[in-house]
């Protein structure tokens, strides 16, 4: 299984503040990237966190990132974006929907931002676990494993590596075949 692995794409940097030039690279290295992704016809896009600068942002980030999302399956109807929402991506009050709730609602992108989520892919042969910012540091810590079932099993998380158990999420590494 071909995965396409992204992080950290704060699309919106600059724009708030004043800086449309940067803001407007930062969308265009994005929609570039989309593009080549496409022409490597991967199985599933993973975002891991941060895919906006802030849980407020304004419309035109958004409108770049549909944009180049709908372009994508234009050209790959069958190959989805998965997206765990990152602390930038997630509203301090968490009864707001923020941005991810309406990329979230275009066909063929899906995410996760309370908590977790299993998405089958590659025509049910791949497993794909979504952790957003809130499922890590939240109290009740996550319990994932890998679907038995499935030929690839793929970890996206948006959280930190730490050797201290306070900080550490409870998961073995075993049965994933990648981990983002």
């Amino acid at each position: 299984m071909k995965v396409a692995h992204l992080s950290d794409l704060h699309l919106g940097f600059g724009y708030e503040t004043g800086e449309r030039g940067r803001s407007a690279d930062v969308i265009r290295a994005f929609e570039m990237a989309l593009s080549r992704i496409a022409d490597l016809e991967p199985d599933v896009v993973v975002v891991a966190g941060d895919l906006f600068e802030r849980a407020s942002v304004t419309a035109p980030p958004i409108a770049a990132f549909t944009r180049a999302a709908i372009e994508f399956h234009k050209r790959l109807p069958h190959v989805p974006i998965l997206v765990a929402a990152g602390s930038r991506d997630t509203p301090l009050d968490l009864d707001k929907p923020g941005p991810l709730a309406v990329v979230g609602s275009l066909p063929g992108v899906e995410v996760a931002v309370g908590r977790p989520r299993r998405i089958q892919v590659a025509g049910g042969d791949g497993s794909v676990v979504l952790l957003p910012h809130r499922t890590v540091i939240g109290s009740r810590r996550p319990q994932v494993a890998p679907d038995p079932d499935a030929r690839w099993n793929v970890l996206v998380a948006y959280a930190r590596v730490s050797r201290e158990p306070a900080h550490a999420l409870p998961i073995a590494l075993d049965g994933w075949d990648y981990v983002a």
